[in-house]
């Protein structure tokens, strides 16, 4: 990253850390960038302010040159989501959850399956985030109430998934 990507990257680190989402747009949306940093910042100003096609955008922009970005994945597959899409944020979030380190991807999969009543498989990421999370991770606590939600679901639907 080059000294103005730094700069620019201070500056909008900033606006977004002060919830000037429509400053850091403003800041960053001119920009000819490859900055994966800068361009995610962006995608996520404009998230922030309900502009999904710009956030889509620029996360495809990023994405077509840096393919191999887990996080910038993780995220259409969220904006997907939130748009309804389920079945397309699943279909980018599975490979995610094969990397051993993704832990976002395997929770979020895990509490989208359970909001979807998809409870065996729902059940299966938990187990899964359980195996890669450390206790003392900040998620923890919510993992494990997922986990206890989702087994309370299964119980009164007759199903046994605990083993």
């Amino acid at each position: 990253m080059d000294s103005q990507d730094k700069e620019l990257l201070q500056r909008a680190s900033l606006l977004m850390k002060q919830q000037d989402f429509a400053g850091t747009i403003s800041l960053l949306k001119s920009l000819n960038t490859h900055s994966e940093l800068l361009l995610g910042l962006l995608s996520s100003a404009y998230a922030e302010v309900g502009l999904v096609a710009e956030a889509e955008a620029t996360l495809n922009r990023l994405l077509s040159l840096h393919p191999d970005n887990h996080l910038a994945q993780f995220q259409l597959g969220m904006l997907k989501y939130r748009q309804g899409l389920s079945e397309e944020a699943f279909s980018i979030w599975v490979p995610l959850a094969d990397e051993p380190l993704d832990i976002a991807a395997v929770f979020a999969l895990a509490q989208a399956y359970y909001e979807h009543g998809r409870i065996e498989e729902a059940y299966g990421y938990t187990k899964s985030a359980r195996a890669r999370m450390n206790p003392d991770h900040v998620a923890y606590s919510r993992l494990q109430a997922l986990e206890a939600g989702i087994l309370e679901v299964a119980r009164a639907n007759g199903l046994d998934i605990k083993n």
